[in-house]
């Protein structure tokens, strides 16, 4: 009985927190993922495979239904930060680039709907981080794609803690004018 009421005291604390906090922070934005952009196209899952739809969308028309669903802010993924320092194309001789032209369509529609478009750059492996290095090809990345920030997958922890790093590139983002998330 005593435990039951230690939570319940401890969920009232927490949400009277929360509440706190949500009132002095920014709303909560919503983003669609697309994990590979004018690349691999979504599908639904079916357990039955005979029963799914053929994909013959095109990526304008996907973008489109995207738009007029209300969606405005999205994280592209098909990059990564390499053992370099380097944002290069994730999975490389698979995956293809950004197309830059169709890119700049969906910007300027994105943009328009006062939404925004954030780079995944996933995981950042631990090791040697040039700050230098990374800091030269996120600006290079940006000039070629006006993205509004990058997207980092959590640091995992232990000796090996790519955290390090990825308060390196949050700093770097940060100086560059460009928002962070975190997954």
């Amino acid at each position: 009985m005593m435990w039951n009421t230690v939570q319940f005291v401890n969920y009232i604390l927490g949400c009277s927190v929360m509440e706190a906090i949500a009132t002095n922070a920014d709303p909560v934005h919503f983003y669609k993922e697309v994990k590979f952009p004018w690349d691999v196209k979504e599908e639904p899952r079916c357990s039955n495979s005979t029963l799914c739809p053929k994909l013959n969308y095109t990526w304008h028309f996907y973008f489109d239904q995207l738009l007029a669903m209300g969606v405005k802010n999205y994280v592209f993924g098909g990059y990564e930060v390499t053992r370099n320092s380097t944002i290069e194309l994730y999975w490389p001789p698979v995956a293809r680039p950004w197309n830059k032209k169709h890119f700049e369509s969906v910007r300027r529609r994105v943009k328009k709907r006062g939404g925004k478009i954030l780079a995944d750059l996933g995981y950042v492996l631990p090791g040697t981080f040039n700050r230098k290095a990374f800091l030269h090809s996120a600006i290079d990345f940006t000039r070629r794609f006006a993205i509004d920030g990058f997207r980092l997958d959590v640091p995992y922890f232990g000796p090996h803690s790519s955290l390090p790093a990825t308060r390196e590139i949050l700093s770097i983002t940060k100086k560059l004018g460009l928002e962070t998330a975190l997954k």
